[in-house]
């Protein structure tokens, strides 16, 4: 069997001010797209023998170092990870304020490993493991594999604005920044025409959220 990447949304636990990140890599307990089910204790080998060779990338890119792995554990929950960033990277920084955009919102960025079975049997089709071998994980700033994000219909958009506003104080590159004004320009521009009502029972614009559209920005 061959590596597998495996994308969640996951809870961000700690964000401090010196670039260290704290994030749930893994869940235990759910049947993922692929149909793989971790078991509590499935990482616990593979943290305490790679620990030092663990990559932390962004987008499983192996060029885009984010920093270096400090701690890998586990709870009842899932798999933790604690990275800290190398901020005198632009690349890291602008990852960085999205971490602290996303906390201060009470949002989420997805996580993913790359991970081989070691030990697993099948059950109605579902491969429970219960002992993973990982290779690196990753900040996703672009969608994972795990589902798509639904669209916010134009009611939505003024929210969406605002938030938007309020990620231009988080610290991110000139180029990022513009490309966030450039959506808050879009969004203002599709709310004055529905108040003119020139989208009344239009299809709704294709609006991802504003967690999305932030990940989604590469330069």
């Amino acid at each position: 069997m061959e590596y597998k990447i495996k994308a969640q949304d996951s809870p961000i636990l700690d964000v401090s001010d010196a670039g260290i990140v704290t994030v749930y890599i893994n869940k235990f307990n759910v049947v993922d797209a692929a149909g793989d089910l971790s078991m509590p204790g499935s990482f616990k080998k593979t943290f305490k023998e790679r620990l030092t060779k663990m990559w932390w990338l962004l987008n499983h890119e192996w060029e885009d170092s984010l920093g270096v792995t400090m701690k890998l554990y586990e709870d009842s929950i899932g798999a933790i990870a604690v990275g800290k960033m190398n901020l005198d990277k632009q690349l890291c920084k602008d990852v960085f304020s999205d971490y602290k955009f996303f906390a201060a919102n009470e949002r989420t960025l997805q996580h993913s490993v790359r991970v081989f079975p070691v030990k697993y049997m099948m059950k109605e089709d579902v491969t429970i493991v219960s002992e993973w071998a990982m290779k690196e994980w990753s900040t996703l700033t672009r969608p994972g594999a795990i589902e798509d994000t639904p669209l916010i219909s134009i009611k939505q958009a003024p929210e969406e604005v605002e938030a938007l506003k309020q990620a231009l104080g988080f610290g991110y590159s000139d180029e990022k920044l513009k490309a966030i004004e450039d959506k808050i320009n879009e969004l203002e521009t599709l709310i004055k025409k529905a108040a003119e009502s020139t989208l009344i029972n239009q299809p709704q614009p294709d609006i991802k959220k504003t967690i999305d559209f932030i990940n989604n920005l590469t330069f």
